[in-house]
């Protein structure tokens, strides 16, 4: 637990330890909306909430969390709403953070940074990564992404591990990546196991193999990690590592697409228009492909425009059909 610099009594809600997110006292009860320390501990639970520190990962109550610790007085915690609506689809259209509240939680994460703080330096990382609150240097969030992983920040390795990835911010390697991937998931970080099944269900990186990246992704999924239950969703669908099982499939995108991810609301669309694993229902894949389509998933706004087109699930509509593809 860090002391906000120049601040006594307001605590950074960044708990690290050994430099991975480490468990934060749970908050007993919410009291005064006034008192810092409850918006610190609210805070705190909604990072436990959002990384699936003792609980399941749940990106719509973190968000929730965050806004409350907000209204209770936690600078901090508006920065992490806007780096969750920068990060997550789900949450753009959620309400914009009024800039100030963006700069002064930048300012406290700058501040614990020049202290060696990892997870401070990991979110300022985060901040250049997606413009939040700094303008976008993809080669100064590696260098602040680095800063935390050398001291084992496993949220920092895999950020770090997806900016080789894609080369931003430094020359892209792929092997690399895999590796930061590694060094992350065996700290059981959801989304660094997610990115290093992603690596050997592709073959980037690491030789390929679907059986591992089964594997992975259950370990992630069994997190709540919404994109590892898709991505398992889609090797239960295609008997990608594990056996075809189209009812199993669509119970693990159901799951994520509950959790707002597009791409499981995709799929689940996909398995209610042809009946794979769930009951036909026209009405119901329309309507998850138009909840993935308002998030801007392309592939979904074909589908929607495919079902105004034919009158499948939706009233027959030509001209909402153009729109839409």
């Amino acid at each position: 637990e860090h002391e906000r610099p120049g601040a006594p009594g307001l605590r950074l809600c960044t708990f690290v330890a050994k430099g991975r997110m480490s468990e934060p006292p749970s908050p007993a009860r919410v009291a005064e909306p006034t008192d810092p320390s409850d918006a610190a501990a609210t805070c705190a639970l909604a990072l436990r909430t959002l990384d699936g520190i003792g609980t399941r990962i749940d990106l719509l109550e973190a968000n929730r969390l965050f806004r409350l610790a907000a209204e209770q007085g936690s600078v901090e915690a508006w920065g992490h709403i806007a780096l969750l609506a920068a990060t997550t689809s789900v949450f753009k259209a959620g309400g914009s953070v009024p800039e100030h509240r963006i700069e002064e939680a930048v300012a406290v994460w700058k501040a614990a940074a020049e202290t060696g703080d990892a997870g401070a330096q990991r979110l300022l990382g985060s901040c250049y990564y997606h413009g939040v609150g700094v303008p976008v240097d993809p080669t100064e969030a590696a260098r602040f992404y680095r800063l935390s992983a050398d001291q084992g920040h496993a949220k920092a390795q895999r950020n770090l591990g997806v900016c080789y990835a894609k080369g931003k911010g430094v020359p892209q390697d792929k092997t690399e990546a895999a590796r930061l991937y590694r060094l992350s998931a065996d700290q059981g970080l959801a989304g660094a196991q997610c990115n290093l099944g992603s690596c050997y269900d592709d073959g980037e990186g690491v030789p390929q193999d679907k059986t591992e990246a089964a594997r992975l992704y259950r370990l992630s999924a069994d997190q709540g990690f919404a994109a590892a239950l898709c991505n398992l969703g889609n090797c239960s669908y295609h008997g990608s590592g594990v056996p075809k099982d189209h009812t199993e499939a669509a119970r693990l995108f159901r799951l994520g697409a509950d959790q707002g991810l597009a791409r499981a609301q995709l799929h689940l669309g996909h398995c209610y228009e042809t009946g794979d694993g769930v009951p036909k229902d026209p009405s119901e894949a329309a309507r998850l492909y138009h909840l993935s389509a308002e998030q801007g998933l392309a592939y979904a706004q074909c589908r929607l425009g495919r079902c105004y087109y034919f009158g499948k699930g939706v009233p027959q509509d030509f001209t909402e059909a153009v729109r839409l593809y």
